[in-house]
């Protein structure tokens, strides 16, 4: 038979608003699609302002959503995703004939229709400003871990997430690392080991706050890496360094 879901929701009607700005790459294509917020961005920005809910528990009531999701999808059941969008499973190229055999349908593809709470946004939307992405890579935002603070705090000893584009640290050059530049004197720069990364992507970099940093002190984080897409490597390593003044607590 035919997949149908039925729901049942309310519709904000947002006034207006306006991004801080709009990023696009060399091609056109907007930068938003290669530098998406993930989960632990999303609660860091809900724990700055709803305080008396756990991250963890936010975490975990994502990977029940996620899990069931996820299920209802793989049985054909097409899902009201947080009233955010309508996703279902279709086939790629579309189904001919009346009686058509399994064998004959092409791979199975994901497809999401907006909600019209979700276009509602758009209707009154403007930008302050409209940037052309550079080539090199830029850190977005950066996270501790442990106190789900996003770029202000960070804690000793515990684990830092950086989100962007092109992140990745790697390179023969002697200068590749990672590094926290002191803010009241920039020839102040301590490196983060090696073998504390723990994650090192393009679009994110997971790694442990060294303890040599100064409890009460100001840092910059600046990234040195040859990486410049899949698996080429620039010859000059490129630095990119945040402009967020970063504290450091016990």
């Amino acid at each position: 038979g035919a997949w149908c879901a039925r729901s049942t929701r309310t519709t904000a009607k947002p006034g207006p608003s306006t991004s801080q700005a709009w990023s696009y790459d060399q091609a056109g294509r907007p930068a938003a699609e290669y530098d998406a917020n993930d989960l632990a961005n999303i609660i860091a920005h809900i724990g700055e302002h709803e305080t008396s809910v756990r991250p963890l528990t936010i975490q975990y009531c994502a990977g029940l959503l996620k899990t069931e999701i996820l299920r209802l999808l793989a049985t054909g059941s097409a899902v009201n995703v947080l009233d955010i969008c309508t996703a279902y499973l279709g086939v790629k190229g579309g189904v001919s004939g009346d009686n058509p055999s399994p064998t004959e349908l092409n791979r199975f593809e994901l497809h999401c229709t907006p909600t019209t709470e979700a276009h509602a946004i758009t209707t009154n939307l403007s930008t302050a400003s409209v940037n052309k992405t550079e080539p090199g890579g830029f850190i977005n935002r950066i996270v501790d871990l442990f106190s789900s603070q996003a770029d202000s705090r960070i804690t000793a000893g515990r684990s830092l997430r950086l989100s962007g584009q092109r992140l990745r640290v790697t390179g023969d050059d002697p200068r590749v690392g990672i590094y926290f530049v002191d803010t009241l004197d920039a020839a102040v720069r301590i490196q983060v080991p090696a073998s504390y990364l723990t994650c090192n992507r393009p679009g994110q970099l997971e790694f442990f706050v060294p303890d040599q940093l100064a409890v009460g002190q100001s840092y910059r984080l600046e990234l040195v890496s040859q990486y410049s897409s899949g698996d080429y490597q620039v010859k000059e390593p490129r630095v990119y360094a945040s402009p967020v003044e970063l504290l450091v607590v016990a």
